[in-house]
C-alpha cells in the first residue's frame, strides 16, 4: 500500500527478513512495458534468441570436450543436438505463440506438450519424429538458460552490478536470492510473496533485509532510485528525502549497536529467569550461511538443514558422492556439533529442470510432494541417503523426512533406507548404524496420526509454515499469515503432549519459533528446541532468557482454552498476562 507524508514515498508491506537496508534500485521488472503487447512480444523473441544463442554456445563446447575425451564418433550426437536447434517448424511454431502475447517459456512449454501433433501435420520434420525424448531435452536447456537470463535494462544491455543495491520486483524465486546475494544485493522489496516463502527463508537465512506484500512498488520503482528498507515495520520509502535519509542512517547506526550487544549473550546458556534450560538450533538452507556463523560461534546445533540448493539448476539427479562430499564438508565445518538433514522435497522448477515433470502444472495435478516424489523416483531418495550415512561415520547426523502423512508413508521410508543400509554393508562402508530418524509433522492427518507415528521415530520435529497453510486451507504466500489460531495451537500442544509422553523430545522449525509473540506460549507448552534462522539465534535467546518457565505454562493453558484469535490476542495484549 502506498501512502505520502509531506515529501517521502512510503509502501507499507510486511517484514520478511529484519534489518535497515539503504541504497539505489535496481527494478527488475520496470524495463517491460505489459501494457504493450508489440513491446512484450520484441522482449520476449530477443530472450529467445538469446537463449537460443546461449544453448548452441554450451553444446559446442560440450562437443569439443567429449570429442577431447571420448572420440568424434560420440561427439556427434551433440551435433545432433545442435541439429535440432534448426529446425524451423520448432521455432517458427514457438515464434507463433509469442506473437499471440505469450512468454517465450510457456510457448516452448506450450510446443513441448504437442510435439507428436506438430510432426505429423509437418511431412518436412520426418527427421524428429523418432527424436522425441532428444528435442525435449534440447529446448528444455533452452528454457534453463531463459530462466538464468534475469537481468536485461530498457536498451536491453547488461545491467553493470554496483554495490548497495536494493531489489524491487514482483516476486523472485530462490535462484535468484541466491545469485543476488553474491551480486552486492543489501535488500529486496517485493509486491508479493510472504514471510514464509521459500525465498524470503532463503533471504532471512542470508540475512538480508527484506519486505514483502508491497502490492505496487516495482510499477513505481525506476533503476538508481535511492531506497531505504525498514524490516523492522515493514516499510519501504522510495526517493527518501535528505532528513529521512539522515534519520534511518543513524537507525542503522543503532541496529548495529543492538546487534552488537546481543553478541553479549552469546555464550551465555539459554535458559528462562527459573533456569528451565532450551535449546536453540539453526535453519541452514545452504552452505553459504554456515562458515560465518560458526566462525562466530552463534550456533549450538543445526536443527534443519534444507537440502534443495543441491538440486537448484541441476541438469541431473546429484549422485551418491555429491551428497557425501556435501555433507562430510559439512561436519568438518560445524566441529562435532549436531547435523539434522531433511530430505529433498523439490519444487516445480527443480523438477522440470530434472526433468522429472514437464510442465509447471504437473506436480500440482498428482501431488509430487517429498514421499510421493520418492515412490515415483527412489533414486531421489537413495543417493541422497547413501551419501548422509557414509558422512555419518565422520559426525554427529539425525535424519528428517518432511510430509509424512501415515504410517504407509514411514513403511515407504524405512523400505528404502533399510535396503541403502544393506548395499552399504555389503560393500563394508562404514556408517553410523543407529542413526536418528525423525519426521516433520506438517501436514493435518500426521497431527491425527501423531500417537501412532511417534512409535516409529527417533524425535519429531513441527513444521509450522505447512501445518498452518494445510490445517487453515490457505496459500502459503499469503501475506497476513496468522499462527495465532486455537486449531494450530492445540494441534502442537497436542503434537508435544504425545511425543513427551512416549519419551520423544519435540523442535520447532517455521517461523512461529522465532515470533517473538509465539515464543512464551511455546516455551510454555513445554517445546524442548527452536530451531530458527540465523539472524534469529541470539534475538530468540535473549526473549528466552527474560521469561519465567513457570508462568509461561500458566499462560499457555489460559490460552489453550480460548476459542477465537480474537480471545487469544486480547491475553497476549494484556501486559499483566504476558509478564513471563
Amino acid at each position: 500500500m502506498l501512502t505520502k507524508d509531506k515529501k517521502n514515498f512510503i509502501f507499507k508491506g510486511v517484514t520478511a527478513s529484519l534489518g535497515i537496508a539503504i541504497g539505489k534500485v535496481f527494478a527488475m521488472e520496470s524495463k517491460i512495458n505489459f501494457d504493450s503487447v508489440f513491446n512484450k512480444v520484441i522482449l520476449e523473441k530477443q530472450k529467445l534468441t538469446y537463449a537460443i544463442n546461449k544453448t548452441k554456445l554450451e553444446l559446442n563446447t560440450n562437443y569439443e570436450k567429449i570429442k577431447l575425451i571420448a572420440g568424434k564418433r560420440y561427439a556427434q550426437i551433440i551435433k545432433t543436438y545442435s541439429l535440432i536447434l534448426k529446425d524451423h517448424v520448432i521455432k517458427k511454431n514457438i515464434d507463433m505463440l509469442i506473437d499471440s502475447g505469450i512468454d517465450a517459456r510457456s510457448a516452448i512449454i506450450n510446443i513441448i506438450n504437442k510435439l507428436d501433433t506438430i510432426f505429423i501435420t509437418n511431412k518436412n520434420s520426418q527427421y524428429f519424429k523418432d527424436k522425441k525424448s532428444d528435442i525435449e531435452e534440447v529446448w528444455f536447456n533452452v528454457i534453463n538458460n531463459l530462466d538464468n537470463l534475469k537481468f536485461i535494462e530498457n536498451n536491453n544491455r547488461s545491467f553493470k552490478f554496483s554495490k548497495n543495491l536494493v531489489i524491487v520486483a514482483n516476486n523472485l524465486t530462490i535462484n535468484d536470492i541466491i545469485y543476488m546475494r553474491e551480486k552486492f544485493v543489501i535488500g529486496f522489496a517485493l509486491d508479493k510473496s510472504s514471510k514464509i516463502s521459500h525465498n524470503m527463508i532463503i533471504a532471512q537465512g542470508l540475512k538480508i533485509p527484506a519486505v514483502v506484500g508491497l502490492e505496487t512498488i516495482s510499477l513505481y520503482a525506476k533503476n538508481g532510485n535511492n531506497i531505504i528498507i525498514d524490516g523492522y515495520n515493514g516499510h519501504v520509502i522510495l526517493n527518501p528525502t535528505k532528513s529521512t535519509l539522515k534519520m534511518y542512517s543513524t537507525k542503522r547506526y543503532h541496529q548495529y549497536i543492538e546487534i552488537n550487544d546481543l553478541k553479549k549473550i552469546k555464550d551465555l546458556p539459554c535458559e528462562t529467569l527459573d533456569k528451565h534450560k532450551i535449546l536453540i538450533s539453526a535453519n541452514i538452507s545452504n552452505p553459504i550461511e554456515i562458515q560465518s556463523s560458526f566462525n562466530n560461534n552463534e550456533i549450538i546445533e543445526i536443527g534443519l538443514y534444507r537440502t534443495e540448493y543441491l538440486y537448484n539448476r541441476a541438469n541431473s539427479i546429484p549422485d551418491e558422492n555429491t551428497h557425501f562430499w556435501q555433507y562430510f564438508n559439512i561436519i568438518n565445518k560445524i566441529q562435532h556439533k549436531t547435523i539434522t538433514i531433511r530430505t529433498v522435497n523439490l519444487n516445480e522448477d527443480m523438477l522440470i529442470d530434472l526433468g522429472l515433470i514437464r510442465n509447471e502444472y504437473y506436480r500440482k495435478k498428482i501431488g509430487l510432494t517429498a514421499i510421493k516424489l520418492y515412490l515415483k523416483y527412489p533414486e531421489l531418495l537413495e543417493n541422497q541417503l547413501k551419501g548422509i550415512l557414509r558422512a555419518s561415520a565422520y559426525g554427529t547426523i539425525k535424519i528428517m523426512f518432511p510430509m509424512v502423512t501415515d504410517l504407509d508413508d514411514l513403511k515407504i521410508i524405512y523400505k528404502i533406507l533399510n535396503n541403502v543400509k544393506l548395499n552399504l554393508k555389503k560393500k563394508n562402508i562404514k556408517f553410523d548404524e543407529n542413526i536418528k530418524i525423525g519426521v516433520i509433522i506438517e501436514v493435518p492427518s500426521a497431527v491425527t496420526l501423531i500417537d501412532l507415528i511417534v512409535k516409529e521415530v527417533d524425535f519429531i520435529s513441527i513444521g509450522t509454515n505447512d501445518l498452518i497453510q494445510y490445517s487453515l486451507a490457505i496459500d502459503r504466500e499469503y501475506i497476513f499469515y496468522e499462527p495465532l489460531h486455537p486449531a494450530i495451537l492445540r494441534a502442537i500442544n497436542t503434537i508435544i503432549s504425545v511425543s513427551h509422553n512416549v519419551g520423544l523430545k519435540v523442535s520447532l522449525c517455521g517461523e512461529m519459533a522465532s515470533n517473538p509473540s509465539c515464543i512464551s506460549i511455546l516455551l510454555g507448552l513445554e517445546l524442548d528446541e527452536f530451531s530458527v534462522s540465523l539472524p534469529q539465534i541470539l534475538n530468540t535467546k535473549k526473549i528466552i532468557r527474560n521469561l519465567t518457565f513457570a508462568k509461561t505454562k500458566k499462560l499457555s493453558k489460559m490460552i489453550l482454552q480460548c476459542t477465537s484469535k480474537t480471545e487469544i490476542l486480547n491475553i497476549m495484549n494484556n501486559s499483566t498476562n504476558i509478564k513471563c
